[in-house]
Parts: C-alpha cells; sequence; structure tokens
C-alpha cells in the first residue's frame, strides 16, 4: 500500500454497491458494467478498495489462465454480512455456478427490463415440487414474461433432468403457479456450459416435452444477449428467439 488513505469516489460506491447486490461478483463482470476500461486499472482499484475494507477478495482457480480473484462485499458493509458469510468458504463449483447465475442475471438486465428477479434462497420456501436456480419476469416492450432459471454445469444425472422436467409439467398443469404467481404462463430456460451438454439436454427434455423448455448456453447469452435467436426448443434443429414463438 501507499499509506495514503483512499479517496472514496462515486464509481467505487457503486462498484461496491454492485458487489453487495449480487454477493459475490468477478472482475470480468464489473467491467461488462463499464466501471473500467482496462484490466489493469480495474485490478489496481479493486485491490485499494479490498485493502480499505470496502470489499473481500477470495482466489479462485479457473482452468484456463487462472487463478482469478472474486470480489466480495467487504467487512466495512453490515448489510453485506450473509453473502460475506455465504460466499467466504463455499467450494469452488459452488463459487462458480453462483458467478454463472449473475451472468444470466447481468445478460438479461442490460437487454431487457428485468422487474423481478427470486434467487434460489427465495424460492426454498415456496413449496413448488422443486427449486429452481432463480425465477425471473422481464418485459418487452408492454408484454411480461416470466420464466424459471436452471444453470446446468454437467454435474446432475440425467434421471434427475428428467424429474427436474416432469416436476416443471406439473407446476404448469397443477394450477401452482399461478395460484403462488398470479401469471398464467412460464418458461423454463436451461442455461449450459457446452453445445454438448446442450445437445443431450435437449434430447432428453424431447422424450418428455417439448413446451415450455428453452436451452441455450451461457456463452451466446453473454455474447448476444437473451432476446436473440440463441434458444433451441427440444426437438428442434434451429434456434429460436423468445418473443417468435
Amino acid at each position: 500500500m501507499s499509506g495514503k488513505s483512499l479517496a472514496f469516489t462515486e464509481r467505487d460506491r457503486a462498484v461496491v454497491r454492485e458487489v453487495a447486490r449480487f454477493g459475490v461478483m468477478s472482475r470480468n463482470q464489473l467491467m461488462r458494467l463499464k466501471f473500467f476500461s482496462s484490466k489493469t486499472r480495474a485490478n489496481d482499484r479493486l485491490k485499494r478498495l479490498v485493502d480499505e475494507g470496502y470489499l473481500g477478495a477470495r482466489r479462485q482457480p479457473i482452468p484456463v489462465g487462472g487463478p482469478r480473484f472474486v470480489y466480495l462485499p467487504g467487512r466495512l458493509l453490515a448489510d453485506g454480512r450473509e453473502a460475506r458469510k455465504r460466499f467466504a468458504d463455499v467450494s469452488d463449483l459452488f463459487l462458480t455456478h453462483q458467478l454463472g447465475l449473475v451472468d444470466i442475471r447481468l445478460a438479461f438486465e442490460q437487454h431487457s427490463r428485468l422487474v423481478r428477479w427470486l434467487s434460489e434462497k427465495d424460492l426454498a420456501g415456496l413449496s413448488l415440487g422443486l427449486v429452481p436456480d432463480a425465477y425471473l419476469e422481464y418485459e418487452v416492450g408492454t408484454l411480461t414474461y416470466c420464466a424459471f432459471l436452471e444453470y446446468d454445469r454437467g454435474t446432475e444425472s440425467l434421471g434427475r433432468i428428467e424429474r427436474k422436467v416432469r416436476a416443471y409439467l406439473d407446476l404448469a398443469q397443477s394450477g401452482r403457479f399461478e395460484r403462488t404467481f398470479k401469471r398464467r404462463f412460464f418458461r423454463v430456460f436451461v442455461v449450459t456450459d457446452s453445445d454438448g451438454r446442450l445437445t443431450t439436454l435437449a434430447q432428453t427434455t424431447a422424450r418428455i416435452t417439448d413446451r415450455i423448455m428453452r436451452l441455450t448456453t451461457l456463452q451466446e447469452l453473454t455474447h448476444h444477449g437473451p432476446l436473440t435467436s440463441i434458444w433451441r426448443r427440444p426437438g428442434a434443429r434451429a434456434s429460436e428467439s423468445l418473443t417468435g414463438s
């Protein structure tokens, strides 16, 4: 450290606020929000915020080019205590899953008007028959769309995937979704990490239904946004958009 006290800027305040909102974020995610124009400047400023206690940091191994730092709310933030406790000691697999959910949420926030986001923790007590990774409502024009989210990293068996698909169908057909969320229809967005896994999940899902489920990869979603033709309907070869079907 240089010994000079940190001049806490409006940008710093916004960075800390976003990390507290998501609970955990990477440098690249903060750069996607236009807080920094270069990796070097991002690294330097984030280190200062960590040193001063506004942010916490955890080193995470990654397959290529690692390790990287992942940022948490710092010790100076009283309202970040729960997130700090939750993410400080979790496994790297869980942390990667959570960062993927942040990527997905950012994609919807940047390309649509995201009006509601419920986390796995928010959904756990709703007796849905399963616990999705998230539930979202987003607006395109004058229409509001609803969806549950499953971020699949290839760790679940195909048998478990089939049980989830059937649970979602039951949620739709039983009326529990409408009673719980006061909405009539929903889709299930399945986001995975590779084209191979996407094809496997699409084939597995198609044996049960070609309705409500839509699949894509995290790379497609983050690069092109959720409103482009990146989504695969089970049993279909061509990709489609969410608003064109």
